[in-house]
């Protein structure tokens, strides 16, 4: 089952919303929990942690959706965050809060029964989860956790939201692994989560935490390529 929270302060956008979600769940035989809101003072009392998607409104009341996007991810990195808006000048500010998708109003109902099944496909990912031997203690992470991977002192490091972990594997065992889900290498040093990229140019990768990662000349024109064929997909 998966839990969604709907933050809109407009009635019949929010009902929209709502009946397109539980056709959705008929259609595809997903059990979806839903809960809505009409601002975002009422979801952040409520509590947020249960939900694996929050979709938010940009234009509310006196908390924004931005706003309330911030805050939840002063806590939890890893709910998906969807925004509706009729302005596209809004897209820039949901790299702060690492935003899944952006939906443009009026709602179009197809569209959005395809985002959120592209969505559900993406989370079913994020169940996959990897063994990874960290200096003799076997731990279990989630693939959709992983930031980026580096070869340090002869070492790979293992970059999540939540914590660092060191790697007796060789970086080709994690890639070979990892590139085949969205995964790429900017150096060789380096192995990335697209998923995770904000900012590219010749000289660096910039993530949505803000770290930065030196792409090589030799590899940036194939990891600029996974990157486009990545932004493609979604």
């Amino acid at each position: 089952m998966y839990s969604i929270a709907i933050c809109e302060d407009n009635s019949i956008q929010l009902d929209s919303l709502n009946n397109i979600l539980k056709k959705f769940s008929i259609d595809e035989n997903i059990k979806i929990n839903i809960d809505m809101f009409s601002t975002g003072e009422d979801l952040l009392e409520h509590g947020f942690n249960s939900y694996d998607i929050i979709i938010l409104d940009i234009k509310m009341g006196n908390l924004t959706g931005i706003e309330v996007a911030k805050i939840i991810r002063e806590v939890n990195k890893s709910i998906k965050i969807i925004f509706l808006t009729a302005l596209e000048s809004h897209w820039s500010d949901g790299y702060t809060v690492n935003a899944f998708r952006y939906i443009l109003k009026p709602l179009n109902a197809d569209s959005f029964y395809n985002e959120i099944k592209e969505l559900i496909n993406e989370l079913n990912k994020s169940k996959i989860f990897i063994p990874i031997d960290s200096n003799g203690t076997i731990k279990k992470i989630s693939i959709s956790d992983i930031l980026y991977l580096e070869i340090l002192d002869r070492k790979v490091l293992i970059h999540t939201n939540s914590d660092i972990y060191t790697s007796t594997n060789k970086l080709k065992y994690w890639n070979d692994m990892l590139s085949p889900l969205g995964f790429s290498n900017p150096h060789n040093s380096f192995l990335v989560n697209l998923n995770y990229v904000k900012e590219l140019n010749k000289n660096n990768v910039v993530l949505c935490n803000g770290d930065t990662i030196y792409a090589s000349q030799r590899k940036f024109k194939s990891f600029k390529k996974d990157f486009m064929n990545f932004l493609s997909r979604l």
